[in-house]
């Protein structure tokens, strides 16, 4: 009787804190030359509000995600980028970079990036 009290919060606990993950990367809007990110946040809502305030004025959701990892890459010196969301950090940012070089040009960066448990 004693082991199954044990079992009961130990899952109560795993299973309430993985459930409730929350990603979200915001650019400014228009230029991209700002950019936010957050993760691991309990809802979407935080989320959105970290990666806005990170980022600062004039900026917008870009995206939200949860259970994976985010990437921007961009030039590293002015406006524009690419974001990927994939399920490993290295695979989010190895998209981001090639997306950029496919549609932009050489030499462009990972700006930021953040996996979301």
């Amino acid at each position: 009787m004693r082991r199954h009290w044990h079992w009961v919060p130990l899952l109560l606990i795993l299973t309430a804190t993985g459930a409730h993950a929350a990603g979200s990367l915001a650019t400014s809007a228009g230029s991209g030359t700002n950019a936010g990110i957050a993760s691991g946040q309990p809802d979407t809502i935080e989320a959105e509000r970290l990666a806005l305030l990170e980022c600062g004025s004039n900026c917008r959701v870009f995206t939200d995600f949860a259970h994976t990892c985010a990437a921007l890459a961009s030039p590293p010196h002015g406006p524009g980028g690419w974001v990927a969301v994939r399920r490993s950090r290295v695979d989010a940012q190895t998209a981001a970079i090639s997306a950029y070089q496919e549609h932009g040009t050489e030499g462009c960066d990972v700006k930021l990036w953040a996996c979301d448990p």
